[in-house]
């Protein structure tokens, strides 16, 4: 699903135009689109309130009051808070209103008259601003959204509530409290993004006589099953174990010997044929027990546990073997990581998920990735690692995910995925795609080994690094959210995450 600004919509309107759909025909259908739903909602119909702006979003108004004075069980009074409408289309659709049927208000000379009717209204709706509206409610225009947020009423929202700006990033002090909002051909910035979208109680697309899929210019797209659907490999009934890619897990310490084994059990349950689990013998007893169906590679250890840059050769003759190499999680950072971590960089061409420690040691001299030979590489880090990399304070990161996450992505030519509610994923040409699946039950230790094995299944069956990135978050996120349904959000921890795998598959497979 495609998420756009203003700026982005003018645009597809105008390559709608261009396809011969006219602008007034685009209004039609949206006011249309708009009663049609308000009918469907609202059954019993009742005293309804449709309050206009002078601008294009007045106009869908005004088509929306038309086609609910036919319906006699709508009683409608549209109040125009700004006198006539300027703007050409819109005047048309207003002159259209029959004034027989239609009580109209002009608020900016009777506006006690126009709050009355508010207050015994039993419908709302709201076409004032739109997706032009931007700094903060004023005058009559404040005067009527308070009134209609005091009114025992049902709120509308056309397009988007007025108060809120397309893509705000602060929930405003004032805005129209809408219990559905029918917003036009695609969601808005603030609408799937923190904080404002959890102002959005419902939210839904509506038809303005053309699709998305024409509009080539965007902010973002929000990863759905359809699209999840359309990513997951295709398995062939003459498959076997060579067919699905074979993972080296550079992963693991005395110390965290867990993180290990959550990416690797995480691989094997997202369809990886083959994995290889490389890491220091001193943390062998404990992965090899709970990786039953790994191939096992011990290497030496240094006195702190963690592989030694020692084992640099065994790793580098696996890695010949191997499809994909996933690293980072559970290693420690000290100078044999940061040398290993060097090393793989500068000499393997295989495809790169780098998470945690990984993602750590390269926050030390993170230039080396324009030096890598990859040309396929992912990094998935949070905040907290997302900082290491950029010297910006956490709250900077999180006040501005997706340009961070987009400029590093470009910058160091990688597939970035930045963690966290709403997980953005970035890849080197600036594309980017948020997920909306997953929850708070999540937030803990090794939920992000999880990701980084499940990522790492899907680049070693062949999707591209920003593919596997985008159905990784997907399904990890799914997963947990099949998890903390059935043991809440305390207990969802990774091992049920990852039994939550196969339900997430069947339910993007339609099983």
């Amino acid at each position: 699903m495609k998420v756009m600004n203003s700026e982005q919509i003018k645009k597809a309107e105008a390559i709608g135009h261009s396809l011969g759909i006219e602008y007034i025909d685009m209004m039609e259908t949206a006011g249309r689109s708009a009663a049609m739903r308000l009918i469907e909602e609202k059954r019993g119909g009742g005293r309804t309130v449709v309050l206009c702006g002078k601008g294009k979003n007045g106009g869908d108004g005004y088509v929306c009051a038309r086609y609910l004075a036919d319906n006699p069980l709508f009683d409608v009074c549209v109040i125009n808070l700004f006198g006539a409408p300027t703007e050409e289309q819109s005047a048309c659709m207003f002159s259209l209103i029959d004034t027989f049927t239609t009580e109209i208000i002009d608020a900016t000379n009777n506006i006690d008259i126009a709050i009355n009717a508010i207050s015994s209204s039993d419908i709302i709706v709201d076409a004032i601003f739109g997706i032009g509206f931007s700094g903060e409610l004023q005058g009559i225009a404040a005067q009527i959204i308070h009134a209609a947020n005091c009114a025992n009423s049902f709120r509308f929202a056309i397009d988007i509530p007025s108060g809120i700006s397309h893509s705000a990033r602060e929930i405003p002090d004032l805005y129209f409290h809408a219990d559905l909002t029918l917003t036009m051909l695609c969601k808005k910035p603030a609408m799937v993004l923190s904080p404002c979208e959890d102002i959005f109680s419902r939210v839904e697309l509506a038809d303005i006589g053309f699709s998305q899929d024409i509009c080539t210019d965007y902010e973002f797209i929000i990863t759905d099953e359809q699209i999840a659907s359309a990513l997951l490999p295709v398995r062939s009934k003459l498959s076997h174990k060579g067919s699905h890619g074979h993972i080296l897990s550079i992963c693991g310490s005395q110390n965290m010997p867990g993180a290990a084994v959550f990416a690797a059990r995480a691989a094997v349950n997202s369809g990886c044929g083959l994995l290889t689990m490389a890491f220091p013998n001193t943390a062998y007893s404990p992965i090899a027990a709970n990786v039953p169906n790994a191939l096992m590679l011990p290497l030496c250890s240094n006195n702190k546990g963690r592989l030694s840059r020692e084992a640099l050769s065994e790793l580098h003759e696996a890695i010949s073997k191997v499809d994909v190499v996933m690293l980072g999680c559970g290693l420690g950072v000290d100078e044999d990581i940061c040398a290993i971590i060097e090393d793989i960089l500068l000499t393997v061409d295989l495809p790169l998920i780098i998470d945690a420690d990984g993602i750590n040691a390269i926050s030390l001299n993170k230039n080396i990735l324009k030096k890598a030979k990859s040309q396929n590489i992912i990094l998935t880090p949070h905040p907290g690692e997302m900082s290491r990399l950029t010297g910006k304070s956490i709250g900077a990161i999180q006040a501005d995910r997706i340009a961070i996450a987009r400029s590093f992505a470009k910058e160091y030519s990688v597939t970035l995925l930045l963690k966290g509610h709403n997980t953005v994923i970035a890849d080197k040409n600036g594309e980017i795609y948020i997920n909306p699946t997953g929850n708070s039950g999540m937030a803990r230790g090794g939920s992000g080994d999880v990701l980084t094995g499940i990522i790492s299944a899907f680049a070693a069956q062949g999707l591209s690094c920003f593919e596997g990135a985008v159905l990784g978050a997907y399904v990890h996120g799914m997963a947990g959210d099949i998890a903390t349904e059935k043991y809440s959000c305390y207990s969802a921890e990774p091992f049920k995450i990852i039994e939550a795998l196969p339900s997430s598959f069947n339910h993007i497979l339609k099983k």
